[in-house]
Formats: C-alpha cells, sequence, structure tokens
C-alpha cells in the first residue's frame, strides 16, 4: 500500500462534503418543493434545471480542471491561476447575459410560449459557471473549506431561497423559483472572487489564457456529457412517457445519482495527488485508488438502490407513483461504481494535456447512452432512463479508457476494480427487483442495507487503522507550481 488511497480519501472527504453535504441538505428541500409546486409546475421547474446546469457546465468552457493544472503544474503558478478565474468568470458571465438576451428577445418577437425560467436559467447557470472556477482555485491550493463554503451557496442556499420564492406567491411559480437562486448565485460568485483576488497578486498573460483554452475547451463535451446524463434522461421521459413522468424522473434521478456525486467528489482531489508525486509512482497509486474509489462506490450505491423506496416516500407525495420509480433509481445507481473507473484514466488525459479526442469520444458515449435510453424506456418505462444513463457512463468507461492508454504511458492494475462493479451490479438489481412494500420488502431490502453499511464501515476502518492518520497535512497556501509538468 503507498498510502495513496488514505490520502486521497481523508483530503477527497473534505470537498465529499463541500459537494455532497449540501446536495444531500438541497434534496431536503425537494419534498417541499415538489407538494408546494405539485406536478405540473415541478415539472417546468426540472426542465429550467436542466438548463441551468447545461449551461454551467457549457460556461465554463471546461476550465475548471485546467486552473488546477496550472496551479500545479505552470510556471505563472497560483498568480496565473487567479488570473485564469477573473477571466473566466466574466466570459462565463458575459455569455450567459448575451445568451439569455437573445433567447428572451427570440421568445418575443415569436410569440412563443417559451417561459422566463428559462431565461433565468441560463443566468444562473453563467452565474454558478464563475463559483465552479473559483472553486477549482481551491481544489489546486487544497483550501478545502474554502471551497465547501462555496459549494453552500448553489447547492444548499439556492434551492432553500427558491422554495422560498415559490410558496411567497399565490400559486407555485417557476419564475419565481429561478429569480431567487440567481441572486443567490450572484452573491456567492461576488464573494468567492473577493476571496480570490484578494489572496495575492493576480497575474493574467495571454499566452497562458490561450493555451488555457486550448487544453479546456475539449473537455467541455466531455464535462457536458457527464454533468448532463440526468438531464437527458428527464428529457427522455418527457418526450417518451409525459411531462409528468419527466418530473417523476428528475426525483428519481437525483436520488438515483447520490453515489456519483460522492465519486465525484472524491476524484476532485485525485488530480493534486497525482500530480505532485513522481511519475513512475502514478501506475501503482492508481491501481490502489481505484480500487478504494470503486468499492466505496458500490457500497453507497447499493445502500441507496435498497432503501430508495422509503428515501422516495420521503422525497414525493404518493401521487409521484413511487413504484415506479424505485427502479429508474436502482438503475442509475450503478453509474457510481462505473464513473470510478472511468475517472482513474480520465485524470491521466488531463495530466498529459492532450485532451483533443474528448470532443469527440464523450459526445458520441451520449448520443449511444441516449439511444439505449430512449429504446429501454420504451420497452420497460422510467427504469429505461436509469439503463441510459448507467451505459453512458460504461462507454465513458471503455472509450476514455483507450484514449489514455495513447496519450500516456502509465499502466495501471484496472481488474482490480472489477470486483466493486459487479458488488454494484448485484446490489442495483436487487434494488430494483426486489419488493417495494410489505414486510417482506421491509426485512429483505433492510437485511442487505445494513450488511452494505457494514461492509463500507469496515473499508473505511481497515484503510485508515492499517497506516495511521488519513491524510498528510498539506499546507493551504501553495505559492506555485508543484510537482512535474506532464
Amino acid at each position: 500500500m503507498t498510502g495513496a488511497g488514505r490520502r486521497l480519501v481523508g483530503r477527497g472527504s473534505i470537498y465529499t462534503l463541500g459537494s455532497a453535504a449540501p446536495m444531500l441538505a438541497g434534496l431536503l428541500v425537494t419534498p417541499f418543493l415538489t407538494r408546494a409546486a405539485g406536478v405540473g409546475e415541478y415539472g417546468l421547474i426540472s426542465v429550467a434545471i436542466t438548463t441551468m446546469q447545461w449551461s454551467l457546465v457549457v460556461l465554463t468552457l471546461g476550465l475548471p480542471l485546467v486552473i488546477t493544472r496550472h496551479a500545479l503544474t505552470e510556471s505563472t503558478g497560483t498568480e496565473g491561476a487567479r488570473g485564469l478565474v477573473l477571466a473566466g468568470s466574466v466570459m462565463a458571465l458575459g455569455a450567459a447575459l448575451l445568451v439569455a438576451g437573445g433567447q428572451h428577445l427570440a421568445v418575443a418577437l415569436s410569440g412563443s410560449s417559451t417561459p422566463l425560467a428559462v431565461t433565468l436559467g441560463l443566468v444562473a447557470g453563467g452565474l454558478g459557471a464563475g463559483i465552479a472556477l473559483t472553486q477549482a482555485y481551491a481544489v489546486a491550493l487544497e483550501q478545502a473549506w474554502f471551497y465547501v463554503a462555496l459549494a453552500t451557496g448553489p447547492t444548499l442556499l439556492a434551492p432553500a431561497a427558491g422554495l422560498l420564492a415559490v410558496t411567497l406567491g399565490d400559486a407555485p411559480s417557476a419564475t419565481r423559483y429561478f429569480a431567487a437562486v440567481a441572486v443567490v448565485n450572484a452573491v456567492t460568485l461576488g464573494l468567492g472572487l473577493l476571496k480570490v483576488l484578494g489572496s495575492g497578486r493576480t497575474v493574467l498573460r495571454w499566452s497562458d489564457l490561450t493555451r488555457a483554452v486550448r487544453t479546456s475547451l475539449p473537455l467541455v463535451p466531455h464535462q457536458f456529457v457527464t454533468a448532463s446524463a440526468n438531464g437527458v434522461g428527464i428529457l427522455v421521459a418527457a418526450a417518451v412517457l409525459g411531462r409528468g413522468d419527466g418530473g417523476r424522473a428528475q426525483v428519481a434521478l437525483y436520488l438515483g445519482t447520490v453515489a456519483l456525486t460522492l465519486t465525484s467528489a472524491v476524484a476532485y482531489a485525485w488530480l493534486p495527488v497525482l500530480a505532485r508525486e513522481a511519475r513512475e509512482n502514478r501506475g501503482e497509486q492508481l491501481g490502489e485508488t481505484s480500487r478504494l474509489v470503486a468499492t466505496l462506490a458500490a457500497l453507497a450505491t447499493g445502500g441507496v438502490a435498497l432503501l430508495s423506496p422509503w428515501l422516495l416516500r420521503v422525497l414525493v407525495p404518493p401521487s409521484f407513483s413511487i413504484a415506479d420509480m424505485v427502479p429508474l433509481v436502482a438503475a442509475a445507481c450503478l453509474a457510481a461504481p462505473l464513473a470510478a473507473v472511468y475517472l482513474a484514466h480520465y485524470q491521466l488525459v488531463v495530466l498529459s494535456g492532450r485532451t483533443a479526442a474528448l470532443a469527440v469520444l464523450s459526445p458520441l458515449a451520449m448520443v449511444l447512452g441516449v439511444a439505449c435510453s430512449v429504446v429501454a424506456t420504451r420497452l420497460v418505462g422510467l427504469a429505461g432512463v436509469g439503463i441510459g444513463v448507467a451505459v453512458t457512463y460504461a462507454l465513458l468507461w471503455l472509450l476514455v479508457r483507450g484514449l489514455a492508454r495513447r496519450v500516456d504511458d502509465v499502466r495501471w492494475p484496472e481488474w482490480s476494480a472489477l470486483p466493486a462493479v459487479v458488488v454494484a451490479l448485484v446490489l442495483c438489481l436487487a434494488g430494483g427487483l426486489l419488493p417495494v412494500s410489505g414486510v417482506a420488502a421491509v426485512v429483505v431490502r433492510g437485511l442487505l442495507a445494513v450488511a452494505t453499511a457494514a461492509a463500507g464501515l469496515a473499508v473505511l476502518m481497515r484503510l485508515f487503522s492499517a497506516g495511521g492518520q488519513a491524510a498528510d497535512t498539506v499546507d493551504d497556501t501553495v505559492d506555485g507550481p508543484v510537482g512535474e509538468a506532464s
């Protein structure tokens, strides 16, 4: 054991707190929102949420990972990274306002019924893109609590403010919801930029910006695919089954990708861990860390799939047809362990800086995943949406794996993560096929969930008892490039 797993989980646990805890707290807002808005208006809110998420991903221009990499490996280090944060935030917000204004004007001139909530979702997405760039700077310097504070705004405070806005009027309104979300995002971004730019000298060189954009732009399609898998699923459900099922799919996918959010949050610490290590150690570290992350993802995803009937009862009223949503949750859960392995390959691609092929491979995975989702949804109903999400991540694994082997000669024992994927598949099948109500459901699902939780606790106890402290002590004031350029 190299200790990389302990360092990754130790550092990544704080990023998990920053991403997952506010997200889970925001999830608690959902029961009140679904009841306050109703099925029809919540379906509109879910479409606007998808618009916001998509615009956020596109408007970052793929810069978050590049900003982290720049601070760790480039000559201008953190000073140049601060410049990239500033430039990227201005470009993201400017583009969001331009597109939102154009879209609103086009709607007004054409007499279309496209709601204002979608326009506000675009603006909120542009503000969220700036927040993502400030978070990337926090990751590079391992200022984890700054990252946590930034995450709280869009993932917890914004949904809470939106819920309050919905309940204030005479009738539910998606427009009021997104106006409140945009305000919270704007305040969060302003405070984040003050912190970043106030932390030291800012250097913005044209050469740094153009090189960063050349590396980052191919990441946009890739990040769009990973961020929009849920959104595409919602649209597929709405198109194939109806608008109400789009709202049901949004809640089910939100719950089904909780483990995926946890996995992605841990992965924020992956790039700094690898970048600071000698190249010859990366293969061993990737084998150790991918096996650990895949195992934890499998157990987390199994727990959610098994407990989904009761979790859904908390999130939505009975009118949402909970029994039909359970298989969708279980199928979507499988994406997390698949993502754990693909993300290991992805780190090597980003470190190499040779990201151009992602602009083609990632959309290909999404297109094939959408096709699978449409076919499966027509055959089995809502569960087909979750199958499409899982297939998308399986394809990303295969395609990114092939790219990583072309752009980097680091090899690692990928087979060691496969048992975790098999365990996840078994648990997700159980979560989707077991009874969802009655004594049998309580007994069987309950016992399996307890066993899964015990296994996860055993893995963590073994991990940290085997090597002492979970993470190295790292100074929060890194002031230059660390490690070697790839």
